[in-house]
């Protein structure tokens, strides 16, 4: 995984590679947007979900926290992340 900013993200496995395109938002503060990225991957894998499903929801939990002052307090829900790329829970 290869987190490109204002690129997106770029993933690649042993069968394929994915590009996702960047959530944007206004910054804030960049603290914890890795954290929140990182924790996003872990929940996309233990879920089992596509890659580039995992990817672009990892992509928009960083963007999340980005777009807040605080980084702890930031840590956005899963709805929270599934309303921001404006798409159904699943």
């Amino acid at each position: 995984i290869v987190k490109m900013g204002p690129d997106g993200v770029l993933a690649r496995t042993a069968t394929g590679t994915v590009v996702a395109e960047p959530v944007e938002v206004k910054v804030v503060n960049g603290i914890g947007a890795g954290d929140a990225f990182g924790g996003a991957v872990c929940l996309g894998l233990l879920r089992g979900w596509p890659l580039e499903r995992t990817i672009r929801f990892a992509g928009a939990a960083g963007a999340f926290v980005a777009a807040r002052l605080a980084c702890a307090d930031a840590m956005p829900t899963t709805d929270e992340v599934h309303e921001l790329l404006n798409e159904v829970p699943r």
